[in-house]
């Protein structure tokens, strides 16, 4: 047991060992002993290749963004399809159903095609537009009202 725990957590004694030594590349890199002299010169190059401020911004309007614009979206589509009768209902929601068993990658072209169209190519809102919707959160929010 203890050989299968030495074997699992080996990569992760590795990665902190690499991560104190020099940047060069040789033959003891597959070495799980820290290689001398230990330095802290990886993290500050590390620190200092981008404008992490500017980076996790772009992560917290995106994750706030989608997640405002799905909670808006998700929870009118799950109620309309729950409390409301309409021509086609049972239609359209098996059509919702239905992007489920679509794989996601199989979408990405004709996103991309999509935000091409609209002139969202490389903004913050062309890469968070493919989620303010999810099929998955209707049928949910479908079932939460029923």
């Amino acid at each position: 047991m203890c050989c299968l725990a030495l074997l699992w957590v080996s990569p992760f004694i590795w990665m902190l060992t690499t991560s104190f030594s020099a940047t060069t590349f040789g033959d003891d890199m597959a070495s799980l002993l820290p290689r001398l002299p230990l330095t802290l010169d990886n993290f500050r190059d590390a620190w200092n290749s981008a404008d992490w401020l500017s980076l996790y911004a772009n992560t917290i309007i995106f994750t706030f963004g989608t997640f405002f614009v799905q909670l808006l979206t998700i929870t009118t589509a799950g109620y309309v399809f729950a409390c409301h009768e309409f021509r086609g209902k049972q239609t359209l929601f098996l059509l919702f159903l239905v992007q489920l068993m679509i794989m996601p990658v199989v979408m990405m072209v004709p996103n991309m095609l999509t935000l091409k169209t609209f002139g969202l190519l490389n903004t913050l809102i062309g890469v968070m537009m493919p989620y303010f919707t999810s099929a998955f959160g209707v049928f949910l929010m479908r079932k939460a009202f029923l």
